[in-house]
């Protein structure tokens, strides 16, 4: 063995030796990450490409100058210092090379196909303006129209800063406040012009805004309408709280379709799922505005009945939409990939320096391992909705970050909540109508609504119910904590995704810790309600 190794790496002089060792250690430097990605190692790092560059040349020059320094010492021609040991050795990084090379582009090819493949599930090309198209959906542009809605949103919250010194309770239209302070609330909404010219613009369906998607950038578009919908959904909701109790009832079934309006804007085409996930907290203001309504009890059948046709609507209209919000995020998700690879566009995902693209001659092993990771992030997508998007590699650390395993899930989690909002308000829609059949409420529901968590019937009760409302201190101008009572009234709920019965409790909602269920309740006034 000592024969065959001198004689592999120590043929005339032990300079040989010296520069194999040296030989070997770069050869490490190269195949030892390269093999660990080629198995599917972690890629968790971002290479920072113009170090690479240089690094590549700065070795190259030291290694070729140590075998002239160490040929010229032991006065042996510079070609016998890459001997047959040296040779093997650069003979093994040639074919990794080589198949990691072939490897890198039959990743690539599969991921372009994942890609195609995509856009045929969704009909729609991956790119910024292919999403805008998606988004504006035939409507009309109208930059005034978002301008102004700007400025008057703005106005309408310096109206509010009078109110601030007794606390934030325009944000907060579902809390338990005392008459006084409702009161003069009311009464800096009547004199709010800016409010009403707000109102104004939301009579109508509200027009398309000119969103700048940019390709390799689509992750920093600025969505500043969508906290603006929400704003306006909680003023409101108010808005019907005030009317109901002044027994206005085309005030607040107005303002009602002005919420209704927000929605819509929001899926008419999403432009982003976090556009229908602030539609969902919109919707869930609506119910609690038809709640509030309800509970008023002047509210005519033929106007319930006409509630309860529009939720079924709303109702088919979910899984459309769950399906229409994987668009953006498809795109998005390829669109990171894009600019990652290739380093191209604004740095809004914070990977400027991870160009692997410019790194496929030098180091294939890097391109192959993020084709691969990009095709398991785009192939998740080729679904209908976001409960059954498959979990990611857990290898695939570098875009882990991105589109994680949970998002799909929670996102599901809130697409069922927005359908048991609706089947359960138009249940609570159905026990009031049969109310003014038969003078009482029924005792059990003969049609209970799915449960789109648990698949089974939804929950329902009448008489004593538990409440957990947020009282608002006057002395700390902020809510009590939460306390839950019990109170005269009729519920319909849904589990929630814990599949646990709750009483219909929430812990968004002042719920116990853990509590997920979802309600549509009517609190009786007196305790006369049968």
């Amino acid at each position: 063995m000592k024969d065959f190794l001198k004689k592999l790496f120590f043929t005339d002089a032990p300079e040989q030796g010296v520069f194999a060792g040296f030989t070997l250690v770069l050869v490490s430097l190269w195949l030892v990450p390269a093999l660990y990605l080629l198995c599917g190692g972690p890629m968790n790092f971002r290479p920072p490409v113009r170090m690479i560059f240089l690094a590549v040349a700065l070795l190259l020059a030291i290694y070729l100058l140590t075998g002239f320094l160490c040929a010229r010492k032991a006065q042996i021609p510079f070609r016998k210092m890459f001997g047959r040991g040296v040779q093997i050795l650069w003979g093994l990084v040639a074919a990794v090379y080589l198949i990691s090379l072939g490897m890198a582009y039959s990743a690539r090819v599969r991921a372009d196909r994942a890609v195609r493949d995509l856009e045929k599930h969704f009909a729609k090309p991956f790119s910024a303006q292919g999403l805008k198209t998606f988004y504006t959906n035939g409507r009309k542009i109208d930059t005034a129209f978002w301008d102004k809605l700007e400025k008057t949103t703005v106005s309408v919250e310096k109206g509010w800063e009078k109110f601030e010194s007794r606390g934030l309770i325009y944000s907060s239209p579902e809390g338990v406040y005392p008459p006084e302070l409702l009161k003069d609330f009311e009464a800096l909404m009547e004199r709010s012009d800016a409010l009403r010219e707000l109102e104004k613009m939301f009579d109508r369906p509200l027009p398309a805004r000119d969103i700048d998607y940019k390709d390799s950038a689509i992750a920093g578009v600025l969505l500043p309408e969508l906290n603006r919908m929400r704003e306006f959904c909680r003023w409101e909701l108010w808005r019907v709280r005030f009317a109901v109790e002044k027994n206005d009832l085309p005030g607040a079934l107005s303002a009602l379709k002005r919420m209704k309006n927000a929605s819509d804007y929001l899926v008419d085409k999403p432009s982003t799922l976090i556009a229908a996930l602030v539609m969902i907290a919109c919707e869930n203001y609506r119910m609690q505005a038809l709640e509030v309504l309800l509970a008023g009890g002047n509210v005519p059948e033929t106007v319930q009945k006409q509630w309860q046709s529009e939720l079924e609507q709303d109702d088919r209209k979910v899984p459309q939409i769950n399906f229409d919000s994987l668009y953006p995020e498809a795109t998005m998700a390829h669109d990171v990939c894009l600019a990652i690879d290739r380093g191209r566009g604004e740095d809004v995902y914070g990977l400027s320096t991870a160009q692997f693209y410019r790194l496929r001659w030098i180091f294939p092993p890097i391109c192959c391992r993020f084709a691969r990771c990009s095709v398991d992030l785009i192939r998740r997508f080729q679904v209908r909705e976001f409960g059954a998007m498959p979990k990611m590699d857990r290898h695939n650390d570098l875009l882990m970050g991105l589109c994680g395993n949970d998002f799909p899930v929670l996102a599901q989690q809130k697409f069922n909540q927005l359908s048991a909002r609706y089947r359960a308000t138009h249940a609570l829609i159905g026990v009031e109508l049969e109310k003014r059949k038969t003078g009482k409420y029924p005792d059990k529901l003969e049609n209970p609504p799915v449960d789109p968590f648990t698949g089974k019937p939804m929950r329902y009760q009448k008489g004593t119910i538990p409440v957990s409302e947020p009282v608002w201190n006057v002395k700390k101008k902020y809510f009590d904590a939460n306390t839950v009572r019990s109170a005269e009234g009729i519920a319909v709920w849904s589990l929630g995704a814990n599949g646990k019965d709750d009483q219909g409790l929430n812990a968004y909602g002042g719920g116990p810790k853990g509590s997920d269920d979802v309600r549509a309740k009517m609190i009786f006034k007196t305790k006369s309600g049968q």
